[in-house]
C-alpha cells in the first residue's frame, strides 16, 4: 500500500515541476526573442569564359573575349555573394562606425553585369578591385550579389597544382555578426592533400 505523501514531498515535487517548466519556457523564449547573433555567408566564385583545356588545333589563340574592343586575358565571370543566413535582419546600425563591407580581388575588372544599389566598385590598376557594400538593410534570407567580367584572376592551386579556388579578401566590420567565408574555406580545402 502506498503511504500518503507528506506536505513537504508534495511541495518539492511541485517545485521540481515548476523549475522544469521554467527551463523549457526560458529556452523557447530565448530562441524566439533572445539576442542570438546575426549570421552572414560570403562566397566568391569564378567561372572561366574560355576553358583552356578545351581549345585544340587551329582554335587555340583564335578564340578570345573582348570587352568594348579590348581583349581580356584569362577572362572570368566572378560572382560575389553576401547572404543573410541568420535569424534576424542586418541593419545599417550593425555596421561598426558606419564602415562598409569590402571585398578585395587582385585582378582587372572590365564590366559589371549585376550589382545591388548598396554596392560600388573601385578599380586600382596595380591593386585590383575593391567591391564596397555600404551600410544598408539586408533582410533575413536576402542576398547582395555582384557579377563582373574580370581578367588576370589569381586562383589558388590545389595540392596537384590545378586552379581550385578564388582568393578574395573580405573585411567585415559588423557588430555581433558571424560570417561564414566559403571562398576562404575552398582555399583552405584546396591546399589539403586528400587521404587515400
Amino acid at each position: 500500500m502506498v503511504d500518503a505523501l507528506s506536505l513537504e514531498e508534495i511541495l518539492a515535487a511541485a517545485a521540481l515541476g515548476v523549475g522544469l517548466l521554467a527551463i523549457v519556457v526560458g529556452a523557447l523564449a530565448a530562441r524566439r526573442w533572445g539576442t542570438r547573433r546575426r549570421r552572414l555567408m560570403f562566397d566568391c566564385t569564378a567561372t572561366a569564359l574560355i576553358a583552356e583545356g578545351k581549345l585544340e588545333g587551329f582554335a587555340k589563340g583564335e578564340l578570345k573575349v573582348t570587352y568594348r574592343g579590348e581583349e581580356i586575358k584569362d577572362p572570368y565571370l566572378v560572382r560575389l555573394v553576401i547572404k543573410n543566413v541568420g535569424p534576424s535582419d542586418v541593419g545599417s546600425a550593425h555596421f561598426d562606425g558606419a564602415r562598409p563591407l569590402t571585398v578585395r580581388l587582385r585582378c582587372s575588372f572590365f564590366g559589371v553585369i549585376e550589382q545591388p544599389e548598396s554596392a560600388s566598385l573601385d578599380f586600382h590598376s596595380n591593386n585590383g578591385a575593391i567591391v564596397t557594400f555600404e551600410p544598408a538593410l539586408l533582410r533575413r534570407q536576402e542576398e547582395w550579389a555582384v557579377e563582373a567580367i574580370v581578367g588576370g584572376l589569381r586562383l589558388e592551386s590545389d595540392y596537384a597544382g590545378r586552379p581550385a579556388a578564388l582568393l578574395a579578401e573580405l573585411d567585415c566590420p559588423l557588430i555581433d555578426t558571424d560570417v561564414t567565408n566559403r571562398a576562404a574555406e575552398r582555399v583552405r580545402n584546396a591546399k589539403e592533400v586528400p587521404m587515400p
